[in-house]
């Protein structure tokens, strides 16, 4: 089953018509490279090609962007059940962990005190997490499998999936 088949025709023809609304809005501010980049994987990620997304300002972006997960929420939600069986690891706040899997998610996260890296990695059994600004972060590609050592934070439920988050990564 591939990802698009999730999706039904209605869907896909939802997001070719919020493509062309959002070609038509005004602002004066025109898109980021990162807001661009990020509304470009989304609309290939439900089938659509397009090479570019010229003609797209700020508010265009925002509103493709928004329109799309909305979209594509029950497709994210049968994604996230299949993983829902990975549990935290079996450790105390403050031990040392190893951590052996593939990197599954990867997403820079923008503050007030800059931008980190989300990286949500699993295998098997386990999921684990870790917000980190490290440059072996950023080059860091979804799919890669990696041994991590860290000091545990604690364990996160976000959306029904535990995790463990681990604070000062390193890749082995």
């Amino acid at each position: 089953m591939t990802d698009t088949e999730l999706l039904t025709n209605a869907d896909i023809e939802a997001v070719r018509e919020t493509l062309s609304t959002a070609r038509t809005m005004s602002s004066r501010y025109p898109a980021s490279d990162k807001q661009l980049a990020f509304a470009l994987k989304l609309v290939q990620a439900v089938g659509i090609e397009d090479d570019t997304l010229d003609g797209i300002n700020s508010s265009g972006a925002s509103f493709l962007i928004d329109r799309i997960r909305n979209i594509a929420q029950p497709y994210l939600n049968a994604q996230r059940t299949l993983s829902d069986n990975l549990t935290a690891l079996s450790v105390s706040v403050g031990d040392k962990a190893r951590f052996v899997g593939r990197l599954e998610a990867k997403r820079e996260v923008y503050s007030g005190f800059g931008t980190s890296v989300l990286l949500v990695f699993t295998n098997d059994k386990y999921r684990v997490k870790t917000f980190t600004t490290r440059d072996w972060a950023y080059d860091l590609e979804v799919g890669s499998d990696v041994t991590l050592v860290g000091t545990v934070k604690g364990v996160d439920d976000f959306r029904g999936s535990t995790s463990t988050v681990l604070t000062r990564v390193r890749v082995l």
